[in-house]
């Protein structure tokens, strides 16, 4: 669960390799079985490291 503004939500973990880095957005997404707005939501929240890189070649992890 994780509570911003007072409000509470519960969020799928998004567990990777991360040995297996670095990941493209997409590829991020769907291992962990979420979208690609969902990753960049968790970026903005502080829930995982923002992508290391700019525009289209930044990577996570």
């Amino acid at each position: 669960m994780v509570t911003v503004d007072n409000v509470t939500v519960t969020v799928p973990l998004l567990l990777v390799p991360h040995s297996a880095g670095p990941y493209a957005i997409g590829d991020l997404a769907a291992l962990g079985g979420v979208s690609r707005r969902t990753v960049r939501y968790y970026v903005q929240g502080g829930l995982i490291p923002p992508p290391e890189g700019l525009g289209r070649g930044n990577h996570y992890g």
